[in-house]
């Protein structure tokens, strides 16, 4: 579904863009080297998008090496920075799971995330880069080239604005327990 939502940073703006995902995935079915996108305005930059490669790898782009992978495969000579972890699996399939992606560009090093059912996959270095000015639900571009063999039921969206630990936990709280019904680990921020 192609959307007039534009993810690019606008004059003086900040490049900060919080995604919250209801998903889950049928199958890791596809031609291409990555599958199943969920969203994104990528027009072929590895601007802003998430999908999953053929094994059910997460991957994210807009980073300072254009993608990142999380799992157990190299997805297109690309080595996962991360796995996932227990009750936080993404590939699982036909089992629906909250993932949050932060970019945060203006924060620096190390201060964007992958989170899933309330934890904290990884932590990774975002870039700025310009795509499509319009996003695109259940694929990573507007083309079309790598739609989504699953269902989202929930997506938010927050631009400009830096989400804390706590809060990004109690979103995937508030998804996982009462929408989901995910059975997940509380975790607390001391």
């Amino acid at each position: 579904m192609l959307s007039n939502i534009d993810l690019n940073v606008v004059s003086g703006g900040q490049d900060i863009l919080n995604i919250f995902i209801g998903c889950k995935l049928n199958s890791f079915n596809g031609f291409y080297w990555m599958r199943n996108g969920l969203f994104g305005h990528d027009n072929n930059g590895y601007d802003k998008f998430v999908s999953f490669g053929p094994s059910g790898d997460l991957v994210a782009a807009s980073t300072t090496k254009n993608v990142i992978v999380i799992g157990s495969n190299t997805v297109n000579y690309v080595t996962p920075i991360a796995n996932y972890q227990a009750k936080a699996n993404a590939r699982n399939l036909n089992i629906w799971c909250c993932l949050s992606i932060h970019w945060d560009v203006p924060a620096g090093a190390n201060k964007s995330s992958v989170w899933c059912n309330g934890k904290k996959l990884c932590n990774f270095t975002a870039r700025t880069s310009s795509g499509s000015n319009h996003m695109t639900f259940g694929d990573r571009n507007p083309n079309g080239i790598a739609g989504l063999d699953g269902s989202i039921a929930f997506f938010g969206l927050y631009k400009e604005r830096v989400i804390i630990d706590s809060d990004i936990i109690l979103h995937h709280h508030v998804s996982c327990k009462n929408w989901y019904n995910i059975d997940h680990e509380i975790i607390t921020l001391g």
